[in-house]
This record gives structure tokens, sequence and C-alpha cells, in this order.
């Protein structure tokens, strides 16, 4: 308010100085006049000088306008003025912090940004360890099926080599009986025997 009154204060001041200007130019325009008159000459000298007194009344007029208009208008236009600069220091005080919202949300948003990516390459990061680790499982899995089979095999084959054996065994008490009954019952030769011996050989390659 201080500041507007000042201002105000200072256009009256400028308004008046022109007027002083307007004023002294009268004046020394009036006294070239009078040193120019010519004797004998009192209507004209009354008229410049009616003009001199009417300037000095309307400086007058102005200046007592000029006070009622400053005292009418103080409270208002410093109430104007006033407003408008608490409206502008509110609009610039909400655009700063616009501008702080705004700068806000960008670095949120950019960090959010980077949180995702982050996100996104620890999620590509896992999926290939675990698509590493399940390609482990499988070989695994794979691997122990093919020795479980082997191991099956083998034992399959170990059990008709034994039981092969064990009809081997079998048959050769039964051939051993046959030979011992028949050296008992028809009193064999060296030539009987040795056909015997052949024979069983013989099958005996053939069972292999």
């Amino acid at each position: 308010m201080k500041n507007t009154n000042q201002g105000f204060v200072i256009c009256l001041g400028l308004l008046l100085l022109v007027q002083m200007a307007t004023l002294g130019s009268a004046v020394e325009r009036h006294g070239e006049e009078g040193k120019h008159a010519v004797p004998g000459a009192p209507a004209e000298a009354e008229e410049h000088g009616g003009s001199l007194w009417e300037s000095v009344e309307r400086i007058l007029n102005f200046v007592i306008f000029a006070a009622i208009l400053y005292i009418a208008l103080r409270k208002p236009l410093t109430g104007f003025l006033d407003n408008h600069a608490e409206s502008i220091r509110r609009a610039l005080k909400e655009a700063k912090e616009n501008q702080e919202e705004a700068l806000r949300r960008a670095e949120a948003y950019q960090a959010r940004l980077l949180s995702i990516e982050e996100e996104a390459l620890k999620i590509k990061q896992e999926a290939e360890h675990e698509a590493l680790q399940e390609r482990k499982k499988l070989l695994a899995e794979a691997q122990a099926g093919a020795e479980r089979l082997m191991a099956q095999a083998r034992f399959e084959v170990d059990q008709e080599v034994k039981k092969a054996k064990e009809e081997l065994k079998t048959y050769a008490a039964l051939l051993a009986v046959e030979i011992a009954e028949k050296k008992i019952r028809s009193g064999l030769t060296e030539s009987d025997q040795k056909r015997l011996v052949e024979g069983y050989i013989a099958r005996m390659e053939n069972l292999n």
C-alpha cells in the first residue's frame, strides 16, 4: 500500500510539473509581449493578464481535482492494486507448486520406469535360471532312467544266465544218472562211453 501511495504522489507531482511548465511558458510570453506593447493599449494588456490568471486558475482547479480524486480513489485503487498483486502472487505460487509437483511426478515416473526395467531383467534372469535348472533336471532324469533300464537289462541277462546254468546243471546231472544206469545195466565198452561223452558235449554246445 505504501508503494502504491508513493507512485500516485509521484504521478501527481509530474502532472503538477507539467502544469507549472505550462504556466512558466505563459508568464514568459506575457513578459515578452509586455516589452513590445505599445503605450496606450491597456485593453490588450488586460487581456494578457486575464490569460495569466486563467492559467493559474486552471492549475489550482487541477490541483483541487487531483486531490479530490486521490482522496476518493486512494482506498479502492489501493485495494484493487493490492488484490491484483495478491492474485499475481497466488498465481506465481500456484505455478511454482504445479512445477514442483510436475517435477516430483516426473521423478516418480522415472524411478518407477527404472524399477520396472530392473524387475523385468530380474524376471528374465530367473526364467533363464529356471530353464537351465529344468534342463539339468530332465537330463538327470533321462540319465537315471537309462541307468535303470541298463540295470534292469543286466539283471534280466543275469537271471537268464543263472537259469541256463541251473538247467545245464540239471541236464548234466540227469545225463550222468542216465550214463550210470546204462553202464550198470549193459556194461558199456570204452567206445560206448566215448560216444556218450561226445554226445553230451554236443548237447552242451547246442545249449550255448
